[in-house]
């Protein structure tokens, strides 16, 4: 029996089977045009060298009967712009990077710790006894953390730390709500979020919410997403300076990060909700009305849009929805401009539970755009056939005009979310077999121009978390 000691910033982590030998598989490497092709990974693809300033979190695995006084290390590990490889173990979880990827915080002993990526130093931010500091979100110019931890109550405020001063401020103080983060499709990515962004810089987005107590014998309603629903979180806009905190709808609850619009003017979230920033006014999106044709899949026929993320250069927002009765999901892209859509793909998801109406359930989707917006990844759990009962991950790599559509899906392997190199060339992510697949995990490199995929040299028990420019 194994213990891990795991730093975990994907949505869907990868593990580490059993080490066995592959067998050698034919590597599908498709070609580029309007057509649907499955490509099938496999370990017998060329093994090539980690690309430069490409950034992975190796996890550390203990064995049970190995001595508890000493806490098993993960690692952050890159080759740098001047070829120089760094590797620096931390102890710890929930690695999250600043945005000039110079440092990085990590949570150990319920606080939050420093990385800095230059000489591999740590120190610990918050140095606490009684209050659980947790959830990191970094600002825009990388020199202050948000977080969440306790404060003169049982509930979670939201405080802010200067890296360089350590001075830290409660901007909250809301004895009688709550505040919370959510998973999150933009880097950096921690498990959970506060939504923070360069051109609106003096402003957090989190979701908030009155404690409420279950009463007995009541019916578990599942997730809240949709408008006119029965929900407790909602969208909260809060001031970092302390003196705003303002509730943006009290219909419409939050289950997903809201996406700012690149220009900095509309915010995006759960329910297919628009909202501008500058005068407080809400719209909805309705996929009829930019020529879509969607089944209605809840009582009052309201769209059912999640997860919203926007395409880099602000001209297309693409959303997660249902898409009928039978819960099946879409992956929406609206061009908010030219008032067009399309639905670049469709699935039935693997729910958690299925005591619950399919259109009251969402799974793990994690959608990410290209740096140049040309392309957009889809990756999530899937509800494979009755012959096959377990789930599988596949993962889709699509053209923005939706004619170009890669699917990697055997019914055999997962998929951790891929990261994108910064010149939209090539996309990293982590292939996890299944135990009894004989495979073991591999890293894969996949080049878009190509479709040729390479296998990085870089250790199984590893994960990629980011790659930037210099």
């Amino acid at each position: 029996m194994w213990v891990w000691g795991i730093s975990i910033i994907l949505l869907m982590g990868c593990t580490n089977p059993k080490n066995l030998q592959p067998t050698n598989n034919i590597l599908s490497t498709p070609t580029k045009t309007e057509a649907t092709f499955f490509a099938t990974p496999s370990q017998s693809a060329p093994i090539t060298a980690l690309p430069q300033n490409l950034i992975f979190v190796q996890k550390c695995e203990i064995k049970e009967d190995a001595s508890a006084e000493k806490p098993c290390p993960d690692s952050v590990f890159f080759n740098d712009s001047n070829g120089n490889f760094k590797q620096f173990p931390f102890i710890g979880s929930n690695l999250t990077l600043a945005y000039d990827y110079k440092k990085g915080t990590f949570e150990h002993d319920r606080d939050i710790w420093l990385l800095d990526l230059a000489n591999g130093t740590s120190k610990n931010l918050t140095n606490t006894t009684d209050c659980y500091e947790h959830d990191v979100t970094w600002s825009p110019d990388s020199k202050s953390i948000a977080f969440l931890g306790c404060g003169g109550d049982s509930l979670d405020d939201i405080y802010l730390l200067d890296i360089l001063s350590g001075k830290r401020t409660n901007i909250t103080n809301t004895p009688d709500r709550y505040e919370n983060c959510f998973p999150s499709n933009s880097f950096p990515l921690s498990n959970c979020s506060l939504g923070w962004w360069s051109k609106q810089s003096s402003l957090i987005v989190s979701g908030s919410g009155n404690p409420r107590k279950s009463q007995p014998g009541e019916i578990w309603r599942g997730a809240c997403h949709t408008y006119a629903g029965e929900c407790f979180t909602f969208p909260t806009k809060i001031s970092i300076d302390g003196k705003g905190y303002s509730i943006l709808d009290q219909i419409n609850g939050l289950e997903y990060l809201p996406a700012l619009s690149p220009d900095g003017t509309l915010l995006a979230y759960d329910g297919g909700i628009l909202y501008n920033v500058a005068t407080g006014t809400q719209t909805t999106l309705h996929p009829s009305d930019y020529g879509l044709s969607v089944e209605a899949s809840n009582d009052s026929g309201d769209p059912q849009l999640v997860s919203p993320s926007w395409s880099p250069d602000g001209k297309q927002i693409a959303w997660i929805g249902h898409i009928n009765n039978n819960g099946d999901n879409g992956l929406f892209v609206f061009d908010i401009s030219r008032h067009e859509g399309q639905i670049l793909a469709t699935y039935r998801p693997y729910y958690v539970t299925l005591t619950l109406p399919p259109w009251s359930t969402w799974s793990g989707s994690i959608v990410r755009w290209s740096p140049d917006s040309q392309w957009i990844t889809l990756s999530d759990l899937a509800w494979t056939e009755q012959k096959n009962p377990s789930s599988g991950t596949f993962l889709w790599v699509m053209s923005r005009d939706g004619k170009t559509k890669v699917k990697f899906d055997t019914g055999n392997y997962t998929y951790a979310a891929p990261v994108w190199s910064p010149d939209s060339q090539n996309i990293v992510f982590c292939q996890n077999h299944f135990v009894n697949s004989e495979f073991s995990q591999t890293i894969q490199m996949l080049e878009i121009t190509t479709w040729k995929i390479k296998q990085l040299s870089v250790s199984g028990d590893s994960y990629p978390v980011a790659w930037f420019n210099p």
